[in-house]
């Protein structure tokens, strides 16, 4: 029997959709029409300070923990 290593594809399908699924949230894992779009876009090179005037899309908007702090990734 030979193995082989699962494709990228396959990787997004177990960690993004089915995970959703298993969870029960049918609107989560894919990018698709009338899905949610939860997506977080960055640049790990780029330093910043998260304060109270930093526009922060949450839908727990208190971030208590990392107000005032330097992030770098």
């Amino acid at each position: 029997m030979r193995f082989s290593l699962p494709t990228v594809i396959e990787i997004s399908d177990l960690a993004c959709k089915r995970s959703a699924r298993l969870a029960g949230q049918e609107l989560k894992g894919a990018i698709a029409i009338g899905n949610h779009a939860d997506m977080v876009v960055w640049d790990p090179d780029v330093e910043f300070d998260l304060d109270d005037g930093h526009p922060v899309y949450l839908k727990h908007s208190v971030c208590l923990p990392y107000v005032s702090s330097v992030h770098m990734f």
